[in-house]
């Protein structure tokens, strides 16, 4: 006790109850003097509210009349007369112990000091929080204010503190869609100073992507700062990072950065994005990160046992929180406590709960008001749950008074709402909830990338800005050509492209041209993202924002003029869509563009705003063609239709389920859309398939096996004009490379992705062709849940089916029903009568056909001779296969087979005649069958 009371001891004792801190208002030039306040003491537990006066000049200063104010300006509380200040001595005023501070000092307030016409400022501090235990000057009158180790008035600040740091600093939320924010932490028992810090996304190569914090961003003391995308202007996609570098980094490799987390999709529960976020679980100190309902600057809402289910607080007395267990266990809550935001002012009007005190599973217990807790909760307070050791279990915090109570709707797992009315100690009555973005229908098959492995960079000089974005195709009289867009400064670049993929830049373009707006705004010009050519013969750029107001989201499309002479070209045409789509943050808008032609269209594509295929003739106005568009926040695509008279119509709106989008482009060869992620997806595309319904075909397909996880924010395919060997170039464009920015490799000419026939047939199974094949030609549907099952072995009833499907599936009507275990009503009946009909088979000795019994490899080759018309053919003497003799069962339709290449057998020589056919030899034996020899019904017949 010494150390806080000896220094009161002989000093001079002036007198003040708390506010509520509010804004101060602008006072006049602070005076000329060497009175400075030097220590600040609220909500102590022993000592009354105290501000300390220290007189850092060599002269005694007479503070008679002076007036003191907290954070309002109305107070009229003056020292008394004959109140003077010798040098270097220190002045404590203590709340109503003389004349001169009357009222208390507040949970974030303001202690001032003014001349005694109550205007002119001495000095002043706003602390955003009781003391702990007091705000001091560090160094001693002189320094910055912070919260020292203890209570010194009327002597030298205790400035022994611990200084906050980088490893203070935690990221502890995250927020990228439709609002970009992130939630910082600081451990310290001090504020830390940002300045000098740098937040990038998952580009920090990129200087574009980098916000440095500047001097006097504050991060509290043990508190948190949210900092949002209208000021560090950077966008945060749907598959991102966000990397925190400590001053004086240079090399920005995300490997040094003190702070990161990265996602691949925007956090969603439910399908809703605004109400969520990605949050390090447990709050502050966990390694995990989970989408959780947003907290900004607040304890984060995880997935925890001990649940805050309902708050009330309306101002009335009757005060209560009350928690649920979402668990499935038993919790033990012996100790546990609730607190408000003055944890220390209040840490004796609370008790624990007694021993033995156990919630169920899913059971709900309440704190209640002057039971639990004596102090009652504000309209701008926090509800905090503790266990008996102290930590924070649960915290829940609002900013004014709820008519009835913040109650989770959902019961248990949503988000808090304000209902109007109490549920105490049971399931919250909630009122609706938000509509859900369904998850695909079926897997999304993910496939190799189908061209070759191999990608080389084409600029090793540095050829390009540092901000390369968009890439488009365009197949011209004269060739090849390929555009670039640089988004910083909507700057293109005319390529002209080798059948290698190489390119150099077009005569009179070197230096590349700028876009400008119709309008000018600025010098700084679009940011262009997104570049595609139509049929027209014009470019159409996409642009998110106008780059001298870069915290806004534009959403634009702008016609552009190539044969436009010098060196910037004005838009001849705008579309801004900003309106039409949903609303996201200034860098996460309209990330590329491309045009696709009617023709390939019509029919196709799903038109959601009608409800039916894509018709042209319901826009009138709109050219031969529509323009997709990629919004980098969701990752959706959206289809419209671009009028002549600068109107536009939504079309279509697609979800590739990438989590990001980055690039578009209308692969000509393959008629499917191409939508590529960025490094946030790992390198990862989906290819769009339109078949005429709202389900188009998907796929996704990674990165070919040489591309480094680059932030690719173009891709463009060129055509079969340029295929050399089986292979067509396509190329990336690196956003930050320079040089490196321009990457070429290839896709084979025809049928550049290969689409899956079944979910457990992946590119690379064995006999993949085949299977594909037997699919495409309707004879096999595979299994009701999308599998094919290739090692599973082929059934008699099966393998008539096949053959009858190839045959056309001709009428059975008045055959012959043949088989004792073969009737009307089971599985294949028309094929298996069929069969018996046409001679492919005989069945059993015994009259049954035995029609779930696997058919063995010679049989196999007994049923395709058989089917062929059992043409005229000598066997070899000698038999190929060591397991297969004269004399064996169906030798002659194995060597049948064998001559024709329908079988190889196995590399040791052997047929394995008695073992099961499997259903992917199967379909590799029915691909040879008709495809390599062109055998169908009866065509071998007489031979």
């Amino acid at each position: 006790m010494f150390k806080r009371f000896g220094a009161l001891l002989g000093i001079t004792a002036l007198v003040g109850a708390g506010t509520v801190l509010s804004p101060i208002t602008p006072v006049a030039h602070a005076a000329a003097t060497d009175v400075t306040i030097n220590e600040i003491v609220t909500n102590d537990a022993v000592l009354p509210d105290s501000i300390e006066l220290l007189n850092t000049g060599t002269e005694a200063v007479d503070v008679s009349g002076w007036i003191v104010k907290d954070d309002n300006d109305a107070r009229t509380d003056a020292l008394p007369a004959g109140t003077v200040i010798a040098p270097g001595e220190y002045l404590v005023l203590s709340q109503d112990g003389t004349p001169g501070f009357s009222f208390g000092l507040g949970n974030g307030d303001a202690a001032r000091i003014f001349l005694p016409d109550g205007t002119t400022l001495v000095d002043g501090h706003a602390f955003p929080s009781h003391s702990s235990p007091s705000w001091s000057r560090c160094p001693d009158g002189s320094g910055a204010f912070v919260q020292a180790n203890s209570v010194t008035l009327g002597a030298a600040n205790d400035c022994a503190i611990e200084q906050a740091g980088p490893e203070n600093l935690v990221l502890n939320e995250v927020d990228s869609g439709p609002l970009d924010w992130v939630e910082l932490y600081n451990t310290a028992t001090q504020p830390l100073d940002l300045g000098g810090y740098v937040l990038t996304d998952n580009a920090p190569n990129d200087p574009t992507h980098r916000y440095e914090f500047p001097a006097g961003t504050m991060v509290p003391a043990q508190g948190y700062l949210v900092v949002d995308g209208g000021t560090f202007n950077i966008g945060l996609g749907g598959a991102d990072s966000v990397h925190i570098f400590a001053p004086g980094e240079t090399g920005f490799d995300p490997a040094d950065a003190i702070q990161s987390h990265s996602w691949t999709v925007h956090a969603a529960i439910d399908g809703d994005e605004a109400i969520a976020a990605n949050s390090r679980c447990p709050n502050v100190t966990g390694e995990e990160w989970v989408v959780t309902y947003t907290t900004p600057g607040a304890f984060n809402d995880c997935p925890t046992p001990i649940r805050i289910n309902e708050v009330e607080s309306n101002g009335d007395a009757t005060d209560w929180v009350e928690v649920v267990n979402a668990s499935d266990a038993a919790v033990d809550i012996s100790g546990w406590t609730v607190m408000d935001n003055d944890p220390d002012g209040h840490a004796a009007d609370v008790t624990p709960l007694p021993a033995g005190t156990i919630l169920a599973p899913g059971a709900y217990f309440v704190f209640d008001g002057d039971t639990h807790f004596t102090f009652g909760l504000g309209g701008n307070d926090v509800a905090s749950v503790r266990d008996a050791d102290g930590v924070t279990v649960a915290e829940f915090g609002w900013t004014e008074h709820a008519e009835g109570s913040y109650s989770r709707c959902p019961d248990t797992t949503g988000p808090f709402q304000e209902i109007g009315f109490t549920t105490k100690g049971m399931i919250n009555n909630c009122e609706g909830t938000d509509p859900v973005e369904p998850d695909p229908v079926d897997p999304i098959e993910v496939v190799a990338w189908p061209g070759e492995p191999e990608v080389r960079v084409i600029d090793a000089t540095e050829t390009f800005l540092g901000d390369s974005s968009g890439l488009e195709f365009q197949e011209t009289a004269d060739g090849g050509v390929l555009w670039g867009v640089d988004n910083d400064a909507a700057h293109i670049f005319k390529m002209n492209v080798d059948a290698d993929g190489s390119v150099e830049l077009a005569a009179g373009w070197e230096d590349g041209k700028n876009v400008v707006f119709q309008t000018s705004t600025g010098a700084a010009g679009p940011d262009a993202e997104g570049i595609t050519a139509a049929g027209d013969g014009f470019l159409y750029l996409a642009v998110e924002r106008d780059n001298n107001a870069k915290g806004v989201n534009l959403n634009k499309v702008l016609k552009v003029d190539p044969k436009a002479s010098g060196s910037t070209i004005t838009a001849s045409q705008e579309w801004d869509l900003t309106a039409t789509l949903p609303d996201v943050s200034a860098n996460t808008g309209l990330e590329a563009i491309e045009w696709v032609a009617d023709a390939d269209l019509a029919g196709k594509l799903w038109d959601s705003a009608k409800a039916k295929p894509y018709d042209p003739a319901d826009y009138p106005g709109h050219g031969d063609g529509l323009f997709f568009v990629a919004l980098e926040n969701n990752g959706h695509v959206y289809g419209f239709a671009l009028n002549a008279d600068g109107t536009h119509a939504q079309v279509s709106e697609t979800i590739p389920y990438l989590g990001g989008a980055m690039a578009l482009d209308w692969d000509a060869e393959q008629g499917a859309l191409w939508v590529v992620c960025d490094n946030g997806c790992e390198g990862r595309s989906a290819l769009v398939e339109f078949n005429g319904t709202d389900a188009p075909a998907l796929t996704h397909v990674d990165r070919p096996a040489s591309m480094p996880n680059l932030n690719n924010e173009g891709f463009a395919t060129s055509t079969d004009a340029l295929c050399v060997d089986g292979q067509r170039p396509v190329w990336w464009f690196a956003d930050g490379e320079q040089p490196g920015a321009l990457r070429t490799g290839t896709l084979p000419c025809e049928a550049a992705v290969v689409v899956p026939p079944f979910i457990d047939v992946p590119l690379g199974t064995e006999h993949f062709e085949s299977i594909a094949w037997m699919k495409e030609a309707g004879l096999t549907k595979g299994w009701p849940d999308g599998t094919f099952r290739p090692l599973s072995p082929v059934n008699r009833d099966a393998m008539a089916a096949f053959l009858y499907r190839l045959a056309g599936s001709p009428s059975v009507a008045g055959q012959t029903e043949p088989f004792s275990d073969v009737r009307p009503g089971i599985e294949h009946y028309d094929a298996i009568v069929w069969a018996y009909n046409t001679g492919v088979t005989t069945g059993w000795p015994d009259g049954t056909f035995r029609p779930v019994d696997p058919i063995d490899r010679n049989a196999m080759m007994a049923f395709l001779y058989r089917y062929s018309g059992s043409p005229s053919y000598t066997a070899p003497a000698t038999s190929p296969f060591v397991d297969v003799q004269p004399g064996d069962m169906f030798f002659a339709e194995i060597m049948w087979a064998h001559d024709n290449k329908l079988t190889t057998g196995w590399d040791d020589r052997t047929f394995r005649p008695y073992e099961d056919t499997a259903r992917d030899a199967m379909a590799a034996f029915f691909h040879r069958f008709v495809v390599d020899n062109g055998f169908s019904y009866n065509s071998e017949a007489g031979r």
